[in-house]
């Protein structure tokens, strides 16, 4: 990846051809949901209790997954 003081990330072919094939070959673990069985990548926000993103917030009431996400942007 391409990084400049202050500028965006840019993300290259060879990069995400690179991400594609350790995906493929399994050097980026997988797991799986305890709650719907999906598999997910990378550790999610309920990784420590075995469940994907999607489950994990769907305890959440909306409007506060809502307030979670938009304080990225602030």
């Amino acid at each position: 990846m391409e990084e400049s003081d202050g500028e965006p990330t840019v993300l290259t072919r060879d990069d995400i051809d690179n991400f594609v094939k350790k995906l493929e070959t399994h050097e980026i673990p997988r797991h799986t949901c305890l709650n719907c069985s999906k598999t997910y990548i990378f550790d999610s926000y309920g990784h420590h209790v075995g469940v994907c993103d999607q489950c994990w917030f769907d305890q959440f009431p909306k409007e506060q997954v809502r307030e979670f996400y938009r304080s990225f942007f602030e």
